[in-house]
């Protein structure tokens, strides 16, 4: 559920995956190991890095093709969509939800789902899409959206996306459930620059070779894009992505 984009070997050169990735062991750093549930896992490669942790995580998705890439990281696997969690009352420690709600119907049923199956104790982490993003990351929709024009599905907008959202929208949605103790905007203009313009292609070509693995000049550079763009962050120039760290009330 974490986007097409970012699954397999694609996610060594999509940046915004990266720093998602980043932000979610940041938000964990200092967490004691426990008992995580993964909605939306996708192919399992944030499972992957959660596991190498020490966290015992059971992961969630249901597109069955990505849970079956997800088992070759991990049996603890469930078929399930994301408003329908069949787990009892407070059974986790942690919940992690990485740019999933923008892909559902009734992203708040979602939230109360989560609210249901996580502990008093818990802590609930997750990142959303914002519609304040870089001009240069998706032009055609920035400028369809100045026009009042309906989005079409490409850039921030692939992925089939229902929808962005405002920094307040998405605390608005959360805060009868939950409180924000941490917040991380991610991926500004230098990863809105590039992401969508060499990485993208050199994966499409990587894939069309059949290879599972990029080339390592190709990870490198889109890790020090990712570098220089939490270095200089322009925030004025809008940002990808939204990451909240937050506890049930």
């Amino acid at each position: 559920m974490t986007g097409h984009a970012a699954e397999g070997g694609f996610s060594d050169l999509c940046m915004t995956h990266i720093n998602k990735t980043a932000i979610l062991l940041e938000f964990l750093k200092n967490e004691k190991n426990g008992l995580v549930l993964n909605v939306g896992c996708g192919s399992g490669m944030q499972t992957k890095k959660m596991l190498e942790k020490g966290f015992y995580v059971i992961s969630v998705d249901f597109d069955i093709n990505l849970l079956k890439e997800a088992q070759k990281i991990t049996n603890n696997i469930v078929l399930a969509d994301a408003v329908h969690l069949p787990f009892k009352e407070s059974k986790f420690d942690y919940v992690t939800c990485m740019d999933v709600l923008e892909h559902l119907d009734k992203d708040d049923d979602c939230i109360e789902e989560i609210y249901y199956v996580i502990k008093s104790s818990g802590k609930f982490i997750l990142s959303v899409p914002m519609l304040n993003y870089p001009f240069v990351y998706d032009p055609i929709n920035k400028i369809r959206s100045w026009a009042s024009l309906k989005p079409i599905p490409i850039g921030l907008w692939a992925w089939e996306h229902k929808r962005l959202y405002k920094d307040e929208q998405i605390a608005e949605k959360i805060k009868f459930r939950f409180n924000i103790i941490e917040r991380k905007k991610l991926s500004s203009f230098f990863v809105a620059l590039f992401e969508n313009y060499l990485p993208y292609m050199f994966s499409y070509k990587i894939k069309l070779k059949r290879s599972g693995n990029p080339p390592r000049i190709f990870k490198k550079f889109t890790n020090f894009i990712c570098k220089v763009d939490e270095k200089y962050f322009l925030e004025n120039m809008g940002y990808i992505n939204l990451a909240l760290k937050a506890r049930p009330i």
